[in-house]
């Protein structure tokens, strides 16, 4: 058993983002102070292939700049392989599936994309 000082110890927060932009920055604000790292993962082209307000990045590069935002990472979204697909669901992530593998959607496949990328930002 590893003991480490709370001085070692971060907390991050990631948001994954496509739309409802207008509720990120008191969200950040009810948050900033609590964490050390605020990411968002976001995109312009939702999973089912619709355009975000053409104005989200420059939304999100000024939050950026008032330090509420420490990285962005832009994610497109993608159809995924088989190989992709095994890779993709683990035994963690198995039980939010709700059916056989070969049922699951490129849409949960991209969710747990965002989620995996932001996690490792955090």
């Amino acid at each position: 058993f590893l003991s480490l000082p709370c001085s070692v110890m971060k907390l991050g927060a990631c948001y994954n983002l496509f739309d409802c932009e207008e509720l990120l920055e008191s969200s950040i604000l009810s948050i900033r102070s609590s964490v050390d790292h605020v990411c968002v993962v976001y995109q312009t082209v939702s999973n089912f292939g619709y355009e975000a307000n053409p104005h989200l990045e420059e939304f999100l590069h000024y939050l950026q700049g008032k330090g509420l935002i420490d990285s962005l990472i832009y994610y497109m979204p993608k159809i995924f392989s088989d190989t992709e697909r095994d890779e993709l669901i683990t035994d963690n992530n198995f039980a939010e599936l709700g059916g056989p593998k070969s049922g699951v959607g490129n849409q949960f496949l991209n969710e747990v994309s965002k989620r995996e990328l932001g996690r490792l930002d955090c």
